[in-house]
């Protein structure tokens, strides 16, 4: 079974469907997905001001920046959401709530990945999770991160290797988590590079 990608329109009013291509292509994509070949963490777009060319620039850092030289990237492995188009104009947490609601069979212990407002000024993205608190009651918690920590933060909470938490306590001033001293991103390279 197959389903259509469908994600907002661009930021210039259009209709086109973000493309799910090499940043260097152009934005003709096929968008038809097959339901058992869909990404382990879901991606959210909740800005109209995400342009295809910066969400192409993002899914090629999530697809291909090393971390730690010795282990491959995983690509495929974050990717857009199928019919997500309701996201935009939601806060991060919100996005989550319904995402847990629609996908629990899908993407039962996955975070997600949000590309918002901040996103489209800086590149950062957030990651909500779900943490059992000390009540043990599930509750969401988000994380502002460097593009290129997203593979490895996603993959520390879906193994239960580290919680959110951990990474909260690590960020920096401005809250953005960039990475442990030894694998630090100072800075993305591309035409956003802000962070």
């Amino acid at each position: 079974m197959t389903t259509t990608l469908i994600l907002p329109p661009v930021a210039t009013g259009t209709n086109d469907l973000f493309p799910l291509t090499d940043p260097n292509e152009s934005s003709q994509v096929n968008t038809n997905i097959d339901r058992e070949q869909l990404p382990n963490v879901a991606t959210y777009i909740s800005s109209s001001n995400i342009t295809p060319d910066l969400y192409k620039e993002l899914q090629h850092i999530f697809n291909t920046y090393k971390v730690f030289p010795e282990i491959d990237a995983m690509e495929g492995y974050i990717a857009p959401a199928p019919d997500s188009s309701w996201a935009i104009g939601l806060n991060p947490l919100g996005i989550f709530a319904r995402h847990q609601e629609e996908n629990v069979s899908r993407y039962l212990y996955d975070p997600v990945v949000i590309l918002d407002e901040q996103t489209a000024r800086d590149m950062s993205v957030v990651i909500v999770s779900g943490v059992i608190n000390e009540q043990e009651q599930e509750e969401a918690k988000m994380l502002r991160i460097a593009p290129q920590m997203v593979q490895v933060v996603a993959s520390n909470l879906e193994i239960a290797n580290q919680a959110l938490d951990d990474f909260i306590e690590t960020a920096d001033s401005d809250g953005i988590w960039r990475g442990w001293a030894e694998f630090r991103v100072e800075a993305i390279s591309g035409p956003k590079a802000r962070l």
